[in-house]
């Protein structure tokens, strides 16, 4: 007769075949299981070879649901089974809208390369429009794709959502600001501003949920890149006001300005990074169970 934790006979479980347990003491009762018993880790806590050396046992809420354990731990089974299936049907799919998005983004960076300070000399103004509209576009793109990765995940759908509002707010203020002065014309800019903000966030934490199943560094790296997000927004801010400043110290000011400018590169590179890791997470499990696939 073998004992678990609990007093209980691991031979007389009626789930012991279903479950392909080894016995308590070898499997979900061993420190190292992945799913363990609490009855168990508590007796190896307290270092109580079994339930009855405990003086706290006849109050104990474990005991009095050992017999509920092989149930509860086949359910858990079928659920992360039934997960498994749904990441494995999701995982194509996922794979090519992240690397998609990961596309979208590096066309944005050209957009933004092309409406910079570096389009000057000869054909300046007409490498800006190019720039704008290749920016507009990829945003446009950028959102349709976050909805199209709602069908996977639900948390993507209020960023694309957010994405798309904040692009025609954008697209209005930078219609009616041009006939405005410079102080109302930045002040329209604001509400664009902050839906794309909050469209940030929506999207980091978003893709963050998506890697979680799969590799859950990727979430922390997700949220730690929103508040590089954030940083990267505020810097931009601050350009016009570094501006004047660099006219009245030119070598604080271009610093500043050189530093705002570095924090926005690596926010962007970063988010590069994780979209193509993301994107790479799920192409791996999709290859490693592909005999699997429903």
């Amino acid at each position: 007769m073998e004992n678990a934790w609990c007093g209980k006979d691991c031979a007389a479980c009626a789930l012991r075949a279903h479950l392909e347990c080894p016995g308590c003491r070898k499997g979900p009762g061993a420190s190292v299981a992945d799913d363990p018993c609490p009855a168990a880790s508590c007796c190896r806590r307290r270092r109580h070879w079994t339930r009855g050396q405990c003086p706290r046992s006849a109050g104990c809420r474990w005991w009095r649901q050992r017999d509920d354990q092989p149930r509860l731990r086949l359910e858990r089974q079928g659920l992360a089974e039934a997960r498994r299936a749904e990441l494995l049907r999701a995982a194509p799919e996922m794979d090519a809208l992240l690397r998609a998005l990961f596309w979208t983004a590096i066309l944005s960076m050209a957009g933004g390369l092309l409406t910079s300070a570096l389009a000057t000399g000869t054909g300046g103004s007409r490498m800006e429009l190019a720039g704008e509209i290749l920016q507009y576009l990829a945003l446009a793109v950028r959102g349709g794709l976050l909805l199209a990765l709602a069908r996977r995940q639900a948390a993507y759908a209020s960023a694309g959502w957010l994405q798309l509002a904040a692009l025609a707010a954008d697209a209005a203020a930078t219609l009616v600001s041009r006939s405005w002065p410079p102080l109302a014309g930045a002040a329209a800019l604001l509400p664009a501003l902050i839906l794309s903000i909050l469209g940030e966030y929506r999207e980091c934490r978003a893709h963050g949920l998506a890697a979680e199943p799969l590799q859950p560094l990727l979430t922390r790296r997700w949220r730690q890149l929103w508040y590089w997000t954030l940083g990267s927004a505020a810097a931009g801010a601050a350009v016009p006001f570094l501006a004047l400043l660099a006219l009245w110290m030119p070598l604080p000011g271009l610093l500043l300005l050189l530093a705002v400018a570095a924090v926005v590169v690596i926010t962007a590179l970063l988010r590069l990074v994780l979209l193509h890791r993301t994107a790479g997470a799920y192409r791996s499990f999709r290859l490693q169970h592909a005999s699997e696939r429903p």
